[in-house]
């Protein structure tokens, strides 16, 4: 903010002030607010620079977080044009299109994602990419479609504790309660306060079911 004060012109700034507000602000105000405080920076860096990814990408992203479709689908399209051969430019869209479930575009579009995985950066974030596309593929399809990318998540990342989490379910789901409980006590030695979704009463009596 003081930093903007005297460069009012920085897109850069903008954008970054607009990240502080997403990922979390003053506890006194609600998170409602602060992200409609980011979508503001957001659109102020994209004013001063309409060929910035970046606020476009996660202009998208939060106003999913506010409910509103019709404006994320702008800000994804148009990240999108400005990357179309990027992991993130895919990314955005892939996310879009799992949250209006449209599963069908969102696992191309996570396919894409892995696909133009170039950059070592790029390749610290692929498991995600996999576990994005392996909850839509478990969403879409009743079979065991989305198995072989829940295995490479993990294979990537064996820590990444969402990718545990929804493997299990995935299984548990699919009668598989065996291997279900061996990739939730997983997650039981990493995170032991981790808050299975979709658990209900199962969650507190885990020890117990999978014995």
């Amino acid at each position: 903010i003081k930093h903007l004060e005297m460069f009012p012109d920085d897109a850069v700034a903008w954008f970054r002030l607009g990240n502080c507000y997403t990922q979390g602000c003053d506890r006194n105000i609600e998170v409602r607010v602060c992200f409609e405080n980011a979508i503001l920076c957001y659109k102020n860096a994209i004013s001063l620079d309409s060929t910035y990814f970046y606020p476009y990408y996660q202009a998208a992203i939060t106003s999913i977080y506010l409910n509103n479709n019709y404006q994320s689908r702008i800000y994804a399209s148009k990240a999108y044009d400005l990357k179309p051969r990027s992991l993130e430019g895919n990314y955005v869209m892939g996310y879009y299109y799992s949250h209006i479930k449209d599963y069908n575009k969102s696992i191309t579009y996570f396919t894409n994602a892995i696909k133009y995985t170039s950059s070592q950066y790029d390749n610290s974030r692929l498991h995600q990419m996999y576990l994005e596309r392996a909850i839509a593929k478990s969403l879409l399809y009743t079979d065991f479609s989305a198995n072989s990318d829940y295995r490479k998540c993990l294979e990537l990342n064996p820590s990444n504790q969402d990718g545990l989490s929804n493997y299990g379910m995935f299984l548990w789901n699919r009668n598989d309660k065996k291997n279900a409980c061996i990739i939730w006590n997983k997650l039981m030695q990493i995170n032991p306060s981790y808050n299975i979704p979709g658990m209900g009463e199962l969650r507190s009596n885990l020890s117990n079911v999978c014995k």
